[in-house]
């Protein structure tokens, strides 16, 4: 019998986390399974790492490339699987022993090209972990839901998917570019034929300090919401449209507007500005971190809402000089953690700020109510700011 799944693993500098991914693949319970690493020019001990479960365990393939990035990496993997159906897993991952064989025969009992899953993100081992995402409906799913599930709760990640490998004939991920899942996978969903949706948590997914998403520049910010426009761009030319994917575009613009400096001859903040200002008023829809987000940027009380909660405009307001003070910091930071991040650096500046310790945290906890517990821990260190 031919091979059932085979499982792309992109390998760069990852000699702290990655015995940990490859013990979970080990332990996978389905047969006639291989697992494809591919080492992506890593300098450090990943490579000897691979080698040596190799030699252990025939299922593991090891390939050697030059350096390209995760794109690269993952293309050169699909280029070289030989499964029926493709998984990815990253390096700094690990997932479920029945990762495998779970996705598999949900896509073998409902003759499906494309299964998604949920995931866990974890912080640490000692740490809580958060984003349980299990109260998604089970079972088929059209177009139209298979995108909303993208647009959130599953969203677009490569690794918490199963792909009958024929969806990617013509369809590699964009090299050279971070991101780059994101305005693929609604094309592989698209040329599915029967998309089914499994509640059950198959993929831990760790957030780790120097991971992708993790990482502070232009170029990823830049990356991040070219990526993810294309992505809501591609959607709305076939037809798409909800309450969902507007929030969303308003969401990838405030994210943008609020990391980087405009300027007159910035074509993506021009964009990002006729975007936001299209807005007669903030949305109903908007989180209360967004009604914060769109306040810092459009520097104006005509655009609030009414009514609209007072503790959005002192909050707006208190965060205004942090923010400009705090830019560089923020370049990377997902928007919820950016508005916290805000809110205590502009708690900083104020001197006469009756509250520390815990009372502060309870207070930012009621003031930002994101419905997510707020940890010490996950507050970032407030950046070093020229004087």
């Amino acid at each position: 019998m031919g091979i059932k799944v085979s499982v792309i693993v992109p390998v760069y500098q990852v000699e702290d986390y990655i015995a940990r991914c490859l013990d979970s693949l080990c332990a996978q319970d389905l047969d006639n399974i291989e697992f494809l690493l591919v080492v992506d020019g890593s300098t450090d001990r990943s490579s000897a790492i691979c080698d040596e479960y190799a030699s252990k365990d025939s299922r593991f393939k090891v390939f050697y490339k030059e350096n390209g990035g995760l794109s690269s990496a993952r293309n050169y993997g699909i280029d070289r699987a030989r499964g029926k159906f493709l998984m990815f897993v990253d390096s700094d991952d690990w997932v479920r022993s029945d990762f495998c064989r779970t996705a598999y025969e949900c896509a073998i009992k409902n003759n499906s090209d494309l299964v998604m899953f949920c995931r866990e993100i974890v912080h640490s081992p000692s740490e809580p972990t958060r984003d349980r995402r299990t109260d998604l409906t089970e079972g088929h799913k059209t177009f139209k839901e298979s995108i909303d599930l993208l647009l959130g709760g599953v969203n677009v990640y490569a690794w918490n998917k199963l792909y009958k490998r024929s969806l990617f004939e013509g369809i590699r991920y964009p090299e050279g570019r971070l991101f780059e899942d994101q305005p693929v996978a609604w094309k592989l969903v698209y040329k599915a034929k029967n998309v089914y949706f499994t509640n059950k948590i198959l993929y831990y997914y760790f957030m780790r300090e120097g991971s992708i998403v993790h990482q502070v520049s232009y170029k990823a910010t830049k990356d991040n919401f070219e990526m993810r426009m294309q992505f809501y761009e591609d959607i709305k030319k076939i037809g798409y449209s909800s309450e969902r994917l507007d929030l969303a575009i308003a969401n990838a613009a405030l994210s943008y507007a609020l990391r980087v400096k405009s300027t007159p001859n910035d074509e993506i903040s021009v964009k990002v500005n006729k975007i936001l200002r299209s807005y007669k008023k903030i949305p109903d829809k908007f989180s209360f971190v967004q009604k914060v987000m769109m306040l810092l940027y459009l520097k104006s009380d005509d655009y609030i809402l009414v009514p609209c909660p007072a503790t959005v405009v002192t909050t707006a307001r208190r965060m205004s000089r942090a923010m400009r003070q705090a830019r560089a910091a923020m370049v990377q930071m997902s928007p919820t953690a950016m508005v916290r991040y805000l809110y205590m650096r502009s708690l900083s500046l104020r001197a006469y700020w009756p509250l520390h310790g815990s009372a502060r945290l309870a207070t930012i906890q009621n003031i930002i109510s994101n419905g997510q517990l707020l940890r010490s821990a996950a507050v970032p260190p407030f950046p070093k700011v020229a004087s």
